[in-house]
């Protein structure tokens, strides 16, 4: 952060705004904090000399407290912030459907070795040369391994396609030297994934085959959003399946190329909008595999709730609380239920997949610099077992329920490893309301999140 630009005093007062309204600000990792505004009650704006000095010559050292505990440097507070632009805040998830699509391109530009930060930062380079707004687009060329029965070079067509909201394209193609640090940030764990075996196996057969192939990367953040789950798609040929030729390890079997339901540093996998009995029913019916509409106690918890005296909000709250509590008491007859597991597993699968042909959950670390990807049909092992392989359940759940600061409900799903004892938080759904005007709330929903002990059982 340069130190000039709280010699302006509208910078300085724009930030001092945001503190006290708890506006999330964004750091140059990439993430976004809110800092604890009681600190700053009373603060003077500095001016050139004095105060200011010493927030040009110590901004590293100067930390600033953060409302959920602890503290940052005042360095990693970046410029976007705070400098009065008006350019539309940017979605980091978003912007890394672009960077993991490039990262793949360059994977398959380089097909016999891994690639680097400066592998992708060719590609985003070559096609930011190409975007039309909210679209960009280039096809490069990718030569097949020399061959002495070759009678001239061929080359495979690499295409990568990546078309997003106007904020994150103009995040992506940044050249402000603070985008430009979150986005090599951010390039850590797509590089991983494009260097996994998956997609290394993958390039090495459009390598060696000798025949010329049409690969397609492409990063959609604009399309069909409620009909499908992915965000990266990856085809050879238009397929999304092709064969591992019998000269290289697992010769013979089928490669399936996953298509990418991207998340970035995020629980949330799922969510359903709204309060209503319908609602409830796509949450919570879809959850214990039942049809609560006709539930006599449901429909009571409905009469009760909303005849309560006051605004939207306080009526919500209350019919959440109870259809939680309900929907809490309901999973202790089902926890033991070998039907119902597997179908609850089937049903995290559908919220977190649709269910779509190869698609899997691909969750970017930034602070790690790596990649977490979850099959969810590995935690139907855990939960039912393999009695064709003599293989137990070795999960016992339990689920319990809370209330937030704001008096808000969660239930959470935990396991304890029958082998061990070792508990394992696995999945939570919470009901969220953010304040809007009066006692209208601005948006109600209910979030299916991941819990830390999943990634052992689905990863």
């Amino acid at each position: 952060m340069l130190a000039s630009e709280f010699e302006k005093h509208d910078y300085w007062r724009n930030f001092l705004k945001k503190v006290s309204d708890e506006t999330p600000l964004l750091t140059s990792p990439g993430e976004y904090v809110t800092l604890d505004k009681t600190a700053f009650e009373g603060f003077k704006i500095p001016y050139k000399k004095g105060v200011l000095d010493v927030f040009r010559n110590s901004r590293q050292s100067i930390m600033l407290p953060l409302k959920s505990g602890g503290v940052i440097a005042l360095a990693q507070i970046t410029k976007a912030n705070v400098k009065g632009n008006n350019r539309k805040k940017y979605n980091l998830g978003n912007v890394a459907e672009g960077v993991i699509a490039f990262a793949m391109t360059a994977r398959f530009l380089s097909k016999n070795r891994v690639v680097t930060h400066a592998d992708v930062w060719a590609v985003l380079n070559a096609v930011k040369k190409k975007q039309r707004g909210t679209s960009s687009k280039e096809l490069f060329k990718s030569p097949n391994a020399p061959h002495p029965k070759m009678k001239k070079p061929i080359d495979d067509d690499v295409e990568v396609t990546v078309n997003l909201a106007l904020p994150n394209m103009e995040m992506l193609y940044s050249d402000a030297e603070e985008d430009r640090e979150i986005l090599q940030n951010l390039m850590d764990p797509c590089i991983s994934y494009a260097n996994s075996y998956e997609i290394a196996t993958a390039a090495k057969i459009m390598y060696e085959n000798g025949v010329k192939d049409y690969i397609e990367i492409i990063a959609d953040g604009i399309g069909d959003e409620t009909g499908t789950k992915v965000d990266v798609k990856l085809l050879i040929n238009g397929m999304k399946n092709i064969t591992i030729p019998g000269n290289m390890e697992k010769g013979g079997t089928t490669l399936r190329l996953t298509q990418i339901s991207l998340k970035k540093d995020v629980n949330q996998f799922a969510q359903v909008g709204g309060w209503t009995l319908d609602k409830m029913q796509n949450f919570w019916g879809r959850i214990l595999g039942e049809d609560i509409t006709t539930n006599s106690a449901v429909q009571q918890i409905y009469e009760k709730d909303t005849a309560i005296k006051g605004g939207t909000a306080d009526n919500v709250a209350a019919v959440m609380r109870d259809m939680y509590k309900w929907g809490n008491s309901r999973l202790q007859s089902k926890l033991n239920d070998k039907r119902w597991l597997e179908n609850f597993v089937d049903t995290l699968d559908h919220m977190a997949t649709y269910r779509e042909e190869n698609v899997q959950l691909i969750e970017i670390k930034m602070k790690a610099g790596e990649y977490e990807r979850y099959n969810f049909q590995k935690l139907k092992v855990a939960l039912v077992g393999r009695p064709d392989l003599d293989v137990p359940p070795n999960l016992v759940l339990r689920s319990t329920y809370s209330e937030g600061g704001s008096g808000l409900p969660t239930v959470k799903i935990s396991g304890t490893n029958k082998n061990n004892n070792k508990l394992h938080e696995l999945i939570q759904f919470r009901h969220k309301m953010e304040a809007g005007t009066g006692a209208k709330p601005k948006a109600i929903r209910n979030y299916v999140e991941k819990q830390n002990g999943l990634a052992e059982y689905v990863g």
